[in-house]
């Protein structure tokens, strides 16, 4: 079956929760030809409880496409379940650190690798702690875009 919103130009959601958590491990590596395929799926519901990988990338990629200069930020729990998409700015500790091109699934179900353009720093350079609150914000710049 083929992806239903892949020819749509903007975002789907008219209103959405976005996930909040916090940091579980600290990573401090970069890797050139990575190989990360994001799906084409531009959006995921990240459930309570679950642990994802934050990469970061300068390279231009959407959803389809592959990221090869890879830089690891950390894992994180989620502690409020809601919805990312294309787009959204991921925050932590009160740091921007990168707006999301898309999920690779490499390690699913395990984890999901969600890869961000933005500074190609990792989370020692970037002085990360764990526990640091993890927060996604839309296009709005909001974290939740509400009725």
């Amino acid at each position: 079956m083929s992806e239903p919103y892949k020819s749509l130009k903007g975002s789907p959601f008219y209103a959405k929760r976005s996930p909040k958590g916090e940091l579980v491990a600290i990573l401090d590596l970069r890797l050139e030809g990575r190989g990360l395929k994001l799906i084409v799926p531009r959006s995921r519901a990240i459930r309570e409880g679950e642990i994802h990988e934050i990469i970061v990338t300068q390279e231009e990629a959407s959803p389809g496409g592959e990221v090869n200069s890879a830089t690891y930020v950390g894992f994180w729990e989620v502690s409020r379940g809601g919805i990312v998409e294309v787009g959204d700015e991921l925050w932590i500790g009160g740091i921007k650190v990168g707006v999301l091109l898309g999920f690779d699934e490499t390690h699913f179900p395990n984890h999901l690798n969600m890869v961000f353009k933005g500074e190609p720093l990792t989370g020692r350079d970037r002085g990360f702690f764990l526990g640091d609150e993890v927060v996604f914000k839309g296009r709005d710049g909001n974290e939740s875009k509400q009725l």
